[in-house]
Protein backbone atom coordinates (compact mmCIF):
# COMPACT_ATOMS: atom_id res chain seq x y z
CA UNK A 1 0.00 0.00 0.00
CA UNK A 2 2.81 2.37 0.93
CA UNK A 3 4.59 1.82 -2.38
CA UNK A 4 1.44 2.62 -4.33
CA UNK A 5 0.78 5.87 -2.42
CA UNK A 6 4.34 7.24 -2.90
CA UNK A 7 4.63 6.47 -6.62
CA UNK A 8 2.88 9.60 -8.03
CA UNK A 9 4.76 11.87 -5.62
CA UNK A 10 8.09 10.34 -6.64
CA UNK A 11 7.29 10.83 -10.34
CA UNK A 12 6.37 14.48 -9.76
CA UNK A 13 9.55 15.14 -7.81
CA UNK A 14 11.64 13.59 -10.57
CA UNK A 15 9.96 15.74 -13.24
CA UNK A 16 10.58 18.93 -11.26
CA UNK A 17 14.21 18.00 -10.79
CA UNK A 18 14.70 17.41 -14.51
CA UNK A 19 13.08 20.75 -15.35
CA UNK A 20 15.41 22.55 -12.93
CA UNK A 21 18.48 20.84 -14.41
CA UNK A 22 17.46 21.69 -18.00
CA UNK A 23 16.70 25.31 -17.08
CA UNK A 24 20.02 25.89 -15.37
CA UNK A 25 21.96 24.22 -18.19
CA UNK A 26 20.48 26.32 -21.00
CA UNK A 27 23.05 28.51 -22.81
CA UNK A 28 22.94 32.24 -22.10
CA UNK A 29 22.07 32.97 -25.73
CA UNK A 30 19.02 30.73 -25.59
CA UNK A 31 17.85 32.45 -22.41
CA UNK A 32 18.39 35.84 -24.02
CA UNK A 33 16.37 34.84 -27.08
CA UNK A 34 13.64 33.49 -24.84
CA UNK A 35 13.53 36.73 -22.88
CA UNK A 36 13.44 38.73 -26.14
CA UNK A 37 10.40 36.77 -27.30
CA UNK A 38 8.68 37.36 -23.98
CA UNK A 39 9.50 41.07 -24.15
CA UNK A 40 7.88 41.31 -27.58
CA UNK A 41 4.74 39.68 -26.19
CA UNK A 42 4.38 42.02 -23.22
CA UNK A 43 1.54 44.49 -23.81
CA UNK A 44 3.08 47.21 -21.64
CA UNK A 45 6.43 47.41 -23.46
CA UNK A 46 7.52 50.82 -24.70
CA UNK A 47 6.91 50.12 -28.43
CA UNK A 48 4.53 47.51 -29.81
CA UNK A 49 5.54 44.97 -32.44
CA UNK A 50 3.25 46.66 -34.93
CA UNK A 51 4.91 50.02 -34.31
CA UNK A 52 8.34 48.47 -34.74
CA UNK A 53 7.40 46.89 -38.05
CA UNK A 54 5.80 50.12 -39.28
CA UNK A 55 8.86 52.14 -38.31
CA UNK A 56 11.22 49.74 -40.07
CA UNK A 57 9.13 49.46 -43.24
CA UNK A 58 10.40 51.16 -46.37
CA UNK A 59 8.64 54.23 -47.71
CA UNK A 60 6.58 53.09 -50.65
CA UNK A 61 5.40 55.61 -53.20
CA UNK A 62 2.32 54.48 -55.08
CA UNK A 63 2.40 55.79 -58.61
CA UNK A 64 -1.00 57.34 -59.46
CA UNK A 65 -2.58 56.64 -62.81
CA UNK A 66 -1.78 60.06 -64.21
CA UNK A 67 0.72 61.50 -66.68
CA UNK A 68 1.74 65.02 -67.49
CA UNK A 69 -0.46 66.24 -70.32
CA UNK A 70 2.42 67.99 -72.05
CA UNK A 71 6.13 68.36 -71.41
CA UNK A 72 8.49 69.84 -73.95
CA UNK A 73 11.76 68.66 -72.47
CA UNK A 74 11.07 65.96 -69.93
CA UNK A 75 12.90 65.02 -66.76
CA UNK A 76 16.44 65.00 -68.17
CA UNK A 77 18.25 68.07 -69.48
CA UNK A 78 18.45 69.12 -73.11
CA UNK A 79 21.32 71.33 -74.26
CA UNK A 80 24.74 71.84 -72.72
CA UNK A 81 26.81 74.75 -71.50
CA UNK A 82 30.19 73.63 -72.75
CA UNK A 83 31.82 71.48 -75.40
CA UNK A 84 34.37 70.46 -72.79
CA UNK A 85 33.27 67.01 -71.63
CA UNK A 86 34.83 67.52 -68.19
CA UNK A 87 32.57 70.48 -67.42
CA UNK A 88 29.28 69.22 -68.79
CA UNK A 89 26.23 70.12 -66.74
CA UNK A 90 23.59 67.65 -65.64
CA UNK A 91 20.02 68.68 -64.85
CA UNK A 92 17.17 66.45 -63.77
CA UNK A 93 13.69 66.87 -62.30
CA UNK A 94 12.96 65.11 -59.02
CA UNK A 95 9.77 63.59 -60.36
CA UNK A 96 8.42 60.11 -61.13
CA UNK A 97 8.67 58.76 -64.68
CA UNK A 98 5.30 60.35 -65.44
CA UNK A 99 7.05 63.74 -64.95
CA UNK A 100 4.21 65.08 -62.82
CA UNK A 101 3.91 65.46 -59.07
CA UNK A 102 0.75 65.80 -57.01
CA UNK A 103 0.64 68.21 -54.08
CA UNK A 104 -1.78 69.38 -51.41
CA UNK A 105 0.08 72.68 -50.97
CA UNK A 106 -1.21 75.99 -52.29
CA UNK A 107 2.39 77.23 -52.61
CA UNK A 108 4.43 74.08 -53.23
CA UNK A 109 8.16 73.59 -53.59
CA UNK A 110 9.72 72.39 -56.84
CA UNK A 111 12.85 70.21 -56.82
CA UNK A 112 15.47 69.66 -59.51
CA UNK A 113 19.13 68.67 -59.75
CA UNK A 114 21.87 70.93 -61.09
CA UNK A 115 25.21 69.15 -60.97
CA UNK A 116 28.66 70.49 -60.15
CA UNK A 117 30.36 72.08 -63.12
CA UNK A 118 33.64 73.82 -63.83
CA UNK A 119 32.16 75.70 -66.79
CA UNK A 120 32.91 79.36 -66.08
CA UNK A 121 30.00 80.56 -68.21
CA UNK A 122 27.45 79.05 -65.81
CA UNK A 123 26.20 82.02 -63.81
CA UNK A 124 22.53 81.58 -63.04
CA UNK A 125 19.42 79.50 -63.52
CA UNK A 126 15.93 80.61 -64.34
CA UNK A 127 12.75 79.05 -62.95
CA UNK A 128 9.35 79.63 -64.56
CA UNK A 129 5.89 78.38 -63.55
CA UNK A 130 3.29 78.39 -66.32
CA UNK A 131 -0.38 77.65 -66.79
CA UNK A 132 -2.03 76.89 -70.11
CA UNK A 133 -4.42 79.55 -71.36
CA UNK A 134 -6.89 77.52 -73.41
CA UNK A 135 -8.81 80.56 -74.64
CA UNK A 136 -5.77 82.15 -76.26
CA UNK A 137 -3.87 78.90 -76.86
CA UNK A 138 -0.74 79.98 -75.01
CA UNK A 139 1.05 79.60 -71.69
CA UNK A 140 0.69 82.30 -69.07
CA UNK A 141 3.61 82.88 -66.72
CA UNK A 142 2.45 82.52 -63.12
CA UNK A 143 5.82 83.06 -61.51
CA UNK A 144 9.47 83.36 -62.49
CA UNK A 145 12.70 83.92 -60.63
CA UNK A 146 16.45 83.84 -61.19
CA UNK A 147 18.75 81.69 -59.07
CA UNK A 148 22.45 82.51 -58.73
CA UNK A 149 24.80 79.56 -59.29
CA UNK A 150 28.31 79.13 -57.94
CA UNK A 151 29.33 75.95 -59.77
CA UNK A 152 28.58 73.80 -56.73
CA UNK A 153 25.70 71.54 -57.56
CA UNK A 154 22.96 69.88 -55.58
CA UNK A 155 19.22 69.42 -55.37
CA UNK A 156 17.82 72.89 -55.91
CA UNK A 157 14.39 73.93 -54.74
CA UNK A 158 12.13 76.85 -55.43
CA UNK A 159 9.06 77.56 -53.30
CA UNK A 160 6.16 79.46 -54.79
CA UNK A 161 5.85 82.67 -52.71
CA UNK A 162 2.46 83.89 -51.41
CA UNK A 163 2.52 86.94 -53.69
CA UNK A 164 2.48 84.59 -56.69
CA UNK A 165 -0.95 83.32 -55.65
CA UNK A 166 -2.13 79.81 -54.94
CA UNK A 167 -2.34 76.83 -57.25
CA UNK A 168 -5.93 75.99 -58.06
CA UNK A 169 -7.14 72.55 -57.01
CA UNK A 170 -7.50 70.17 -59.94
CA UNK A 171 -5.48 72.25 -62.42
CA UNK A 172 -2.19 71.14 -63.95
CA UNK A 173 0.73 73.56 -64.14
CA UNK A 174 3.99 73.24 -66.02
CA UNK A 175 7.34 74.47 -64.76
CA UNK A 176 10.71 74.96 -66.41
CA UNK A 177 14.25 75.32 -65.13
CA UNK A 178 16.98 76.61 -67.42
CA UNK A 179 20.66 77.33 -66.84
CA UNK A 180 21.85 80.49 -68.57
CA UNK A 181 25.25 80.03 -70.14
CA UNK A 182 25.10 80.98 -73.83
CA UNK A 183 26.13 84.59 -73.24
CA UNK A 184 24.81 85.72 -76.63
CA UNK A 185 21.11 85.90 -75.83
CA UNK A 186 20.39 82.61 -77.61
CA UNK A 187 18.73 80.38 -75.03
CA UNK A 188 18.15 77.43 -77.38
CA UNK A 189 21.43 75.78 -76.40
CA UNK A 190 21.01 76.30 -72.67
CA UNK A 191 20.40 73.16 -70.56
CA UNK A 192 16.75 73.03 -69.61
CA UNK A 193 14.20 70.69 -68.04
CA UNK A 194 10.52 70.86 -67.34
CA UNK A 195 7.95 69.07 -65.22
CA UNK A 196 4.33 69.34 -64.19
CA UNK A 197 2.47 69.72 -60.92
CA UNK A 198 -1.15 69.38 -59.92
CA UNK A 199 -2.80 70.41 -56.68
CA UNK A 200 -5.24 67.86 -55.25
CA UNK A 201 -7.66 67.80 -52.34
CA UNK A 202 -7.28 64.78 -50.04
CA UNK A 203 -10.43 62.81 -49.29
CA UNK A 204 -11.97 63.01 -45.83
CA UNK A 205 -10.27 59.89 -44.50
CA UNK A 206 -6.78 60.92 -45.63
CA UNK A 207 -7.31 64.47 -44.38
CA UNK A 208 -8.26 63.09 -40.97
CA UNK A 209 -5.11 60.94 -40.85
CA UNK A 210 -2.90 63.83 -41.93
CA UNK A 211 -4.34 66.09 -39.26
CA UNK A 212 -3.37 63.64 -36.50
CA UNK A 213 -0.06 62.49 -38.00
CA UNK A 214 3.42 63.72 -37.15
CA UNK A 215 5.51 65.23 -39.99
CA UNK A 216 7.43 61.94 -40.32
CA UNK A 217 4.22 59.95 -40.61
CA UNK A 218 2.90 62.40 -43.20
CA UNK A 219 5.78 61.50 -45.49
CA UNK A 220 4.47 57.92 -45.57
CA UNK A 221 0.82 58.97 -45.89
CA UNK A 222 1.53 61.26 -48.84
CA UNK A 223 3.66 58.60 -50.56
CA UNK A 224 1.02 55.93 -50.03
CA UNK A 225 -1.63 58.26 -51.52
CA UNK A 226 0.56 59.02 -54.55
CA UNK A 227 1.20 62.66 -53.62
CA UNK A 228 4.84 62.79 -54.70
CA UNK A 229 5.51 66.50 -54.27
CA UNK A 230 3.99 66.64 -50.81
CA UNK A 231 5.91 63.57 -49.64
CA UNK A 232 9.21 64.87 -51.02
CA UNK A 233 8.73 68.38 -49.65
CA UNK A 234 7.75 67.22 -46.17
CA UNK A 235 10.81 64.97 -46.01
CA UNK A 236 13.10 67.71 -47.35
CA UNK A 237 11.87 70.09 -44.64
CA UNK A 238 12.55 67.45 -41.99
CA UNK A 239 16.06 66.84 -43.29
CA UNK A 240 16.89 70.54 -43.28
CA UNK A 241 15.63 70.86 -39.71
CA UNK A 242 17.52 67.71 -38.63
CA UNK A 243 20.65 67.54 -40.81
CA UNK A 244 22.33 64.85 -38.68
CA UNK A 245 19.37 62.48 -38.51
CA UNK A 246 20.50 59.29 -40.24
CA UNK A 247 17.00 57.83 -40.33
CA UNK A 248 15.78 60.82 -42.35
CA UNK A 249 18.72 60.42 -44.73
CA UNK A 250 17.78 56.78 -45.19
CA UNK A 251 14.14 57.75 -45.81
CA UNK A 252 15.26 60.25 -48.46
CA UNK A 253 17.32 57.56 -50.18
CA UNK A 254 14.43 55.10 -50.12
CA UNK A 255 11.86 57.59 -51.37
CA UNK A 256 14.03 58.60 -54.33
CA UNK A 257 14.78 54.96 -55.10
CA UNK A 258 11.07 54.23 -55.52
CA UNK A 259 11.07 56.44 -58.64
CA UNK A 260 14.51 55.52 -59.94
CA UNK A 261 16.36 58.55 -58.54
CA UNK A 262 18.47 56.77 -55.97
CA UNK A 263 21.74 57.77 -57.66
CA UNK A 264 21.23 61.44 -56.76
CA UNK A 265 20.07 60.88 -53.17
CA UNK A 266 23.50 61.86 -51.80
CA UNK A 267 23.43 65.27 -53.46
CA UNK A 268 23.19 68.18 -50.99
CA UNK A 269 19.89 70.01 -50.54
CA UNK A 270 19.90 73.66 -51.58
CA UNK A 271 16.67 75.24 -50.38
CA UNK A 272 15.78 78.58 -51.96
CA UNK A 273 12.77 80.58 -50.85
CA UNK A 274 10.45 80.13 -47.89
CA UNK A 275 9.09 76.69 -47.02
CA UNK A 276 5.41 76.18 -47.71
CA UNK A 277 2.89 74.56 -45.43
CA UNK A 278 1.77 71.05 -46.26
CA UNK A 279 -1.49 71.29 -44.33
CA UNK A 280 -4.32 70.59 -46.77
Amino acid sequence: MLKKSFLPLTTLSLALSLELVISTSLPATAKSQSNSVLDLQRPNRRESVGQLLARRARIRFKQPNIRASRNRYGGAARGNCSLDQTSQLEMKTLLPSTNIGLTVAAQPTFFFLISNTSATEVKEAKFILLHENHEENRDDIIYQTTLPLSGKGGVMSVTLPPEAGALEVGKEYRWEAQVSCSGDGDESSNPHIDGSIKRVQPDAELARKLEKASPRDRVDLYAEAGYWNSSLETLADLRLANPNDQELKDDWQELLETVGLGTIAQEPLVMLGSNSSQTP
